[in-house]
């Protein structure tokens, strides 16, 4: 899983177990702020984990969006005069969004007809609690902490909504709760089903 909010965590230095190949990490949200097709294709190439994974009606994924959630907006005036420095941030985030998106749309399209019963996205529409500040998601303040809560309250009201191919979107007649709650529940069936099988359907 990644972080999508570039800036977060401190990079981190990393070396192979033999100590011949390192590198520098940052936080998943300037590259990878959806994962969900880095995961998928994962599983399709660990025959040694997943050996029963012959395509994507063998998979059950969920992927939870946050990126629109925090949508800022931004007056010309204030804007205007911003360089490099004052851009840096707000950009990292529209890329994040805009790659999160194109991964979304690219994954429902490889479902093809199994989009509905297969794949889950679970993205946030906007709030009518008021505009958010830019440190939203990273402010641990009591008053923000209750605030996400109360957004959270209402991503999970609104309807859920799925890409379609060359379609766009389509908003779905289930709440994201109500998404979810299915989701859980083929949840369910696919434990019983993992129960008389040795080689289980595999869950992200």
């Amino acid at each position: 899983a990644t972080w999508a909010e570039p800036g977060t965590f401190d990079p981190v230095r990393t070396c192979s177990v033999d100590g011949k190949t390192r590198c520098v990490a940052v936080g998943g949200g300037l590259a990878m702020s959806n994962p969900t097709a880095a995961a998928i294709t994962h599983v399709f190439h660990n025959k040694q984990e997943f050996p029963a994974v012959k395509g994507v009606e063998d998979l059950l994924v969920l992927s939870l969006g946050t990126g629109q959630l925090f949508e800022v907006n931004y007056d010309y005036e204030q804007v205007k005069n911003w360089r490099v420095k004052e851009w840096a941030r707000p950009m990292a985030r529209i890329s994040g969004d805009g790659s999160a998106e194109f991964v979304d749309q690219a994954v429902a399209m490889g479902f093809g007809p199994y989009r509905s019963s297969n794949y889950v996205r679970i993205q946030a529409n906007g709030s009518r609690l008021g505009a958010c500040g830019p440190n939203v998601d990273t402010d641990p303040r009591a008053e923000n902490v209750k605030k996400l809560t109360e957004i959270a309250d209402e991503m999970l009201k609104q309807n859920n909504v799925e890409s379609v191919l060359f379609g766009s979107k389509r908003i779905g007649e289930m709440s994201n709760s109500e998404k979810l709650e299915w989701f859980a529940s083929e949840l369910v069936i696919e434990q019983q089903r993992r129960s008389v099988r040795a080689s289980p359907t595999v869950t992200l």
